[in-house]
């Protein structure tokens, strides 16, 4: 079982901090990646499609203000890596832009249930401290 990180983890180094937010939402680190290349993790779901199940992409970001193309760009490799969802983790609170951009990409509606899903969600990395997690589908 992961432990879930403490403010004493923002000291500890950014790829520790990383990995344990990726715990925390669920996911897994990518480290064929490696770097900042935007994607940090990934969280796997199931589908109706037993042969290809769902993802979601997972980005930390931290160390500065994160802008509405930081959206755009996470919607974009989501598409690029066929993925259903994508999860934003900011240091701080995103700006209402930020916010407005994830709301504009829209919906995933999972074929097991119906529920749909925001396509991008961000979540401040305070939030997952709290115990608030992005909604996904069950994994």
């Amino acid at each position: 079982m992961t432990r879930a990180p403490t403010n004493a983890d923002l000291d500890s180094g950014p790829l520790v901090l990383e990995r344990r937010a990726i715990a925390l939402v669920g996911g897994r680190p990518i480290d064929s990646l490696g770097g900042d290349h935007g994607i940090d993790g990934v969280i796997e779901f199931p589908t109706d499609d037993p042969a290809r199940g769902g993802r979601a992409l997972v980005s930390i970001k931290t160390g500065g203000p994160t802008f509405p193309c930081t959206i755009r760009d996470l919607e974009g490799a989501a598409v690029k890596q066929q993925a259903q969802l994508a999860v934003l983790v900011t240091e701080g609170e995103p700006c209402c832009e930020v916010r407005d951009a994830a709301a504009d990409t829209g919906f995933y509606r999972w074929p097991i249930d119906g529920t749909t899903y925001p396509r991008v969600q961000v979540v401040p990395l305070d939030d997952l401290l709290a115990g608030r997690t992005p909604e996904l589908p069950a994994t």
